[in-house]
């Protein structure tokens, strides 16, 4: 079983960079270049082509900005409410929040925690604001897969 610890999600929550920002740099620079270029020559079909590529990258490279960062938020949000969640379980079960690990990413109904060595099975409230744990037993205790 796959289980996820607190450093995880806080490197998930503090690290979400994008390398579409420079390609989306240089696509911007050079469309303004080929523009100044092609308003300055007065010759219709030049720059003409250049600047039809360039211009439809730009905006392909914007849609796909777009739908990252959106991703990228949705990752960090859940990132900072799994944080919240296992500072929480941490602090109420008075364990070290290193011995702490969830097979989730997102916070979900009867994922299963783990706190030292005991298993514990989550039942949350309608509005995620509260969280009970009972006490389960893993069918297959074999090796964590701890990230």
């Amino acid at each position: 079983m796959t289980v996820y610890s607190y450093e995880y999600f806080k490197n998930l929550a503090e690290t979400n960079i994008n390398y579409y920002h420079v390609f989306y740099a240089i696509a911007g620079v050079a469309f303004v270049i080929l523009l100044f270029l092609r308003l300055r020559s007065h010759i219709a079909g030049r720059h003409r082509d250049l600047l039809i590529i360039i211009g439809l990258s730009f905006f392909i490279i914007s849609g796909i900005q777009y739908s990252n960062y959106t991703n990228g938020k949705t990752s960090t949000n859940n990132a900072k409410n799994m944080i919240t969640f296992l500072d929480s379980v941490s602090d109420n079960m008075h364990s070290n929040i290193n011995n702490v690990y969830v097979n989730q990413t997102s916070m979900k109904e009867g994922m299963v925690i783990k706190v030292n060595d005991k298993f514990y099975k989550v039942t949350f409230n309608n509005d995620y604001s509260s969280y009970l744990l009972d006490e389960t037993y893993l069918l297959q205790r074999g090796e964590l897969d701890i990230k």
